[in-house]
């Protein structure tokens, strides 16, 4: 249960800036929108959170660990978001700079989801995993 509050904390946040930034500033279609966000959302959580967040050092160096996924999140965003941009958004749309405004706005976002993420949904894999808070 605590993966699908932190998957729906995640999508609301995605959703907005995603909304804000592409559909708002950039005249991205809402439906092509929600599509990025399900599918960043998806994505940068198994890929940003759980693995990278989740494994990028001793439970204590939260600054570390934090730092290395917030940044992993805003090129996984960047990327994300250009290359499927590409194929679901009409091409008078500037890509690069969407991409660019939203992954920026994004990681700034995670920085604060990762506090939540390690005190609500990793606890039992440092704490229970690896009694040391080593990775």
């Amino acid at each position: 249960m605590v993966h699908v509050k932190a998957l729906l904390l995640k999508f609301i946040m995605v959703a907005i800036v995603l909304s804000v930034v592409l559909t708002w500033l950039f005249e991205v279609e809402w439906d092509a929108t929600l599509w990025l966000s399900a599918l960043l959302t998806l994505l940068a959580y198994i890929v940003g959170d759980l693995m990278i967040f989740g494994h990028a050092g001793a439970k204590a160096d939260h600054k570390r660990r934090n730092l290395i996924a917030t940044v992993s999140d805003l090129l996984f965003a960047f990327v994300l978001i250009w290359w499927l941009g590409i194929v679901m958004v009409e091409p008078e749309v500037d890509l690069l700079l969407a991409a660019l405004v939203a992954s920026v706005v994004l990681a700034i976002g995670e920085w604060f989801y990762h506090m939540y993420i390690d005190r609500k949904v990793l606890t039992e894999r440092i704490s229970h995993g690896n009694p040391q808070g080593e990775s």
